[in-house]
């Protein structure tokens, strides 16, 4: 009896010999292709991991490290110029190698504002202190398994950084006939935030100077407040300042002293008490030949002196100016701030007897007074002379 042949026998009877050969063939294939897939995929993420621009920051911070705690740089890296102008090397290295320690655990940062991937951007910092500013240059990019970039990376800006230095700028105001060094390198006009700011003190006769007088407004990292500097005169002498309560440095105008060195001492006393006479009709007439003189010919206390006779003078009291006594009389904090101007400080009370009222009244003088050493005659010859040009209250 011959037994039927089910439909998955008959499928078989028909393979031939060496089939299953072949399939294990193919299926050993596909296994060795699957692992090679698989090897080749973990290699390419495994570079690609490896070729992230995070790890060769943090590689470099850790070699930063390791320079900066023998006070050195990694190589290539310099001092910013900053320091090295004004001969801040040593004192920089000094100071950026104590930011590290043996512990000091090493951290990167991507700047917020690094948007290019191929150029990134990092701060590292040493433990809280960020000591360095780096950006990478993708270079020899090429794409793996399909989709992946990788690149090698060159450092395209290093810059170390002392935290303690970024402090806020210091503002150093001087005449513009002075200079400013540190370390005695001079500072220059790309510090210089303004230029030839006019003095308010000078604005009502700053036409009578021949020497104009302005400032000029540096403002200089506070890093560079780690060196010495100086500031000079035009004629080379040093001026000494003291900084205000937030580091500001402002240096006056004008050459002081407290005492004013004669005869500019006499001179200010004297046209002083000439003009309160004016004022009081103690001088001669109307007085305006005698004051004339000691002002200029078309300032303002020259045409004030021309109201005054015209209009107030009758209001003054009679008096007997033979019987005038001064006291309190002091002249001082002199003020030179060109070779044709000064100021003084000049003091004095009148006491004047109304012999209508049968009483005594008083004047007081107790003004800052400039003088401008000025020629206003048509005369053809150089003759200046000393003249009242201004007057603001005295602070006490």
């Amino acid at each position: 009896m011959v037994r039927q042949q089910n439909f998955f026998q008959k499928i078989v009877s028909k393979i031939k010999p060496g089939f299953w050969l072949y399939v294990a063939i193919y299926a050993m294939v596909l296994i060795i292709c699957a692992s090679v897939f698989l090897i080749y995929t973990e290699n390419s993420l495994v570079r690609y991991e490896k070729s992230q621009a995070i790890n060769v920051v943090e590689d470099f911070a850790k070699n930063l490290k390791k320079q900066a705690l023998k006070e050195q740089l990694p190589d290539g890296a310099r001092v910013p110029s900053l320091y090295t102008v004004f001969n801040l090397e040593d004192a920089f290295m000094d100071d950026f190698g104590a930011q590290f320690s043996k512990d000091t655990k090493m951290t990167v940062m991507k700047q917020k504002d690094s948007y290019d991937t191929s150029r990134p951007a990092y701060d590292i910092y040493a433990g809280d202190v960020r000591v360095a500013e780096i950006e990478l240059e993708a270079v020899n990019s090429k794409v793996i398994f399909g989709l992946l970039t990788i690149s090698d990376w060159k450092v395209n800006y290093f810059e170390p950084i002392v935290q303690a230095y970024e402090a806020d700028n210091v503002t150093v105001t001087i005449p513009n006939t002075h200079k400013i060094t540190i370390n005695g390198v001079t500072v220059d006009q790309t510090f210089a935030k303004k230029q030839d700011i006019a003095v308010a003190d000078f604005a009502t006769f700053k036409q009578y100077l021949k020497e104009q007088v302005t400032l000029s407004e540096y403002e200089i990292p506070g890093a560079l407040m780690n060196g010495t500097l100086k500031i000079t005169n035009k004629d080379g002498g040093e001026v000494f300042y003291t900084p205000k309560e937030n580091g500001d440095i402002y240096v006056n105008y004008g050459e002081y002293a407290a005492t004013v060195p004669s005869p500019y001492g006499e001179t200010a006393m004297n046209i002083a008490k000439t003009w309160d006479n004016f004022l009081t009709s103690d001088l001669p007439g109307n007085g305006l030949s005698t004051i004339v003189p000691c002002l200029i010919k078309g300032s303002n206390f020259h045409e004030q002196a021309i109201i005054y006779v015209n209009n107030d003078l009758w209001m003054v009291s009679a008096h007997n100016t033979a019987s005038n006594v001064y006291s309190n009389v002091a002249t001082k904090d002199y003020t030179r701030y060109t070779e044709d101007c000064f100021s003084c400080h000049v003091r004095f009370t009148k006491t004047m007897y109304l012999y209508k009222q049968n009483k005594y009244a008083t004047t007081e003088m107790d003004s800052v007074i400039y003088f401008v050493h000025y020629d206003d005659t048509d005369d053809g010859v150089v003759n200046p002379a000393w003249k009242m040009v201004a007057m603001a209250t005295a602070s006490k």
